[in-house]
């Protein structure tokens, strides 16, 4: 078994890729990935929880994409005009409806809640907070400290407690939505905080 670390988001879109060639080249050995931030796949190398990396610069990941969208304008028979813009926006922090999914979580007995992170990575969920109100709310199956990407989030997907933090997930966003229809001026208030934060934040 050869264990591969990868990228998450740019390195985990050529794994489909890497692993039909790496079959085709050498059918008796088999690959698994893990894939994981930048810190994080070093420490899988230093730990041997993997036996090599694959990083692949975002540059290179912006070139076969672009040759990807030229492919399918070849093969729909239209022209095309790539615009570049900011790749990802900043998250617009929106406390009171951070407040709110917690506050269900709760009432929903969501087990290790925690205050909001300090520090977060890169989403593409920021691009969509940057235009409207929105929060993320974790729910845990793994133990506490776990890191984000490792195999114990695979070991653990189909365990009772994953099933549970989907349905205590579901309750708290449920919960909030109805306390966001029907509390006067709430709905309000959420759009009023997420103006001044992208004032601040943009």
């Amino acid at each position: 078994m050869l264990k591969v670390g990868v990228q998450q988001r740019r390195a985990i879109a050529l794994a489909p890729f890497v692993l039909t060639r790496f079959a085709q080249a050498y059918p008796n050995i088999n690959l698994s990935f893990n894939d994981g931030a930048h810190d994080e796949l070093v420490q899988m190398y230093q730990n041997d929880s993997v036996d090599m990396i694959i990083y692949i610069a975002r540059e290179q990941m912006s070139e076969r994409f672009l040759d990807i969208v030229k492919g399918a304008a070849l093969i729909a028979g239209v022209a095309y005009e790539v615009e570049k813009g900011t790749t990802f926006f900043n998250k617009i922090p929106v406390l009171l409806l951070n407040d709110l999914l917690i506050d269900n979580a709760k009432l929903a007995g969501a087990p290790q809640l925690a205050p909001p992170r300090e520090k977060t990575g890169s989403t593409d969920f920021g691009n969509v907070m940057y235009e409207i109100p929105g929060s993320c709310i974790r729910v845990a199956f793994v133990p506490e400290g776990t890191a984000s990407h490792p195999q114990e989030y695979v070991d653990a997907g189909k365990s009772d407690a994953a099933h549970n933090c989907i349905i205590y997930g579901a309750k708290a966003i449920a919960g909030a939505s109805y306390d966001l229809i029907t509390t006067e001026g709430l709905m309000d208030k959420v759009k009023a905080e997420f103006a001044e934060s992208k004032k601040k934040n943009a």
